[in-house]
């Protein structure tokens, strides 16, 4: 099961949205049922768009990156040295130790690259938010913490939410806990803090879908703040070198 991902000081725990009841919610969120005004949500999308950002690279360029190594460059400078004393076998075997090396280090780099991908296409539609007093079907991507969303059966949860008023209401989250399980969700706040997204039964994470009923929420969470934000975060940590690694290129420096 998928343990909560710890947040930065501008993200609010879901943890902690759980237990609050709905005035405080609105309180936290700075924002109340009838939504936000356009001059709210203007000044606080100047804080940043409800995106997943990734960089922009090149399957080029991961290769490449892969040789920026002082021990490539070693093994490298080893081989040539074999390859010049006549050991054709000694600098054969390197050099294939460095193309394992190589080929495992862009496959790894270049499928996080795909899965953070995947991920932001879970971010990408539409969804009814009611502002300014009346309801507007908008972009994902122009929502805001406070955004007051109206959810449906068919729809896909494109922010971070907190329930203040369900009907019959169901959600697939499969995508975070890999259990093709019907959830059922309330509006109430919770006794006791969750610490597993399974447990959250007032809370709808980004990326998750809406089976069945309707329900009303408020945005606590966005884009990289997001649960699919940090998700798709963690995926591209695993491109970055290891320990391990490190203490490699430090030896052979």
């Amino acid at each position: 099961m998928l343990k909560q991902v710890q947040h930065d000081k501008n993200f609010m725990d879901f943890s902690q949205i759980a237990i609050k009841k709905n005035e405080e919610v609105f309180l936290a969120t700075k924002s109340n049922k009838n939504g936000l005004t356009l001059k709210e949500v203007k000044d606080r999308q100047c804080e940043g768009f409800n995106e997943i950002t990734s960089r922009q690279i090149t399957a080029v360029q991961i290769l490449l990156r892969q040789f920026k190594s002082p021990f490539i460059y070693l093994l490298l400078g080893a081989a040539l040295i074999a390859f010049g004393l006549k050991e054709l076998i000694d600098g054969a075997l390197i050099v294939l130790f460095v193309l394992i090396s190589v080929s495992l280090g862009f496959y790894q780099e270049h499928r996080s690259e795909k899965a953070v991908k995947i991920l932001k296409q879970f971010s990408r539609s539409k969804v009814h938010v009611w502002r300014a007093g009346k309801i507007d079907l908008i972009e994902t991507k122009e929502l805001v913490v406070g955004d007051v969303l109206l959810l449906q059966a068919g729809d896909k949860i494109p922010a971070d939410v907190r329930f203040f008023e369900t009907r019959d209401l169901t959600v697939d989250e499969s995508i975070l806990t890999g259990e093709s399980v019907n959830i059922a969700k309330i509006a109430d706040f919770l006794v006791k803090a969750p610490t597993d997204y399974y447990q959250a039964e007032n809370i709808g994470f980004s990326g998750t879908s809406i089976l069945s009923g309707s329900a009303k929420a408020v945005v606590f969470a966005t884009g990289a703040n997001s649960t699919l934000g940090k998700i798709s975060q963690k995926v591209l940590e695993t491109g970055k070198i290891s320990g391990f690694a490190r203490g490699i290129n430090d030896f052979a420096r």
